[in-house]
């Protein structure tokens, strides 16, 4: 009995970069245990996206029954929570998803530093060696760089 939550992303006139501002209402009240609860959803499910909108305790429940489940799970990153995302989510997705501006802050590293192709590569390089099996970072009107262990595409 919470009101609805809602997320309003406001995109830069001059620049095309955005901010999300995020009122979480219900969205916060959700459990590990409604996800549980819920776990017969996961049968037969092939992909789990989730994002940072509900409690990170929820989040990390349901990747972990996608996971138990043999369903791809992908973990988008927005909008980073205070303090960062915890490490538990980020080795528990299969994929983690965070935009340039995401990635420059989970990695650590200046946000400029993720403008540059390389400077994108070397900080999903530092998700890997985080825990992450695979990054999508998308880059805005730069497409996208998928980054694995052994590979990278642009």
């Amino acid at each position: 009995d919470a009101p609805t939550g809602i997320a309003v992303v406001i995109v830069g006139a001059e620049d095309s970069t955005n901010s999300i501002v995020v009122v979480p209402g219900a969205n916060a009240e959700l459990t590990a245990a409604d996800v549980e609860d819920a776990s017969a959803i996961f049968d037969g499910a092939s992909v789990l996206l989730c994002q940072m909108e509900v409690p990170p305790e929820t989040t990390l429940r349901a990747l972990e029954l996608a996971r138990e489940k043999n369903c791809l799970s992908v973990l988008n990153t927005a909008p980073v929570p205070p303090g960062g995302v915890p490490e538990a989510l980020i080795r528990a997705a299969d994929v983690v998803c965070p935009n340039e501006v995401e990635l420059a802050e989970l990695a650590g590293v200046p946000g400029e530093s993720t403008k540059t192709l390389e400077g994108a590569l070397a900080a999903a390089r530092v998700l890997l060696d985080r825990g992450a099996g695979t990054v999508l970072a998308t880059l805005g009107g730069d497409g996208a760089l998928l980054v694995e262990a052994d590979a990278a595409v642009h």
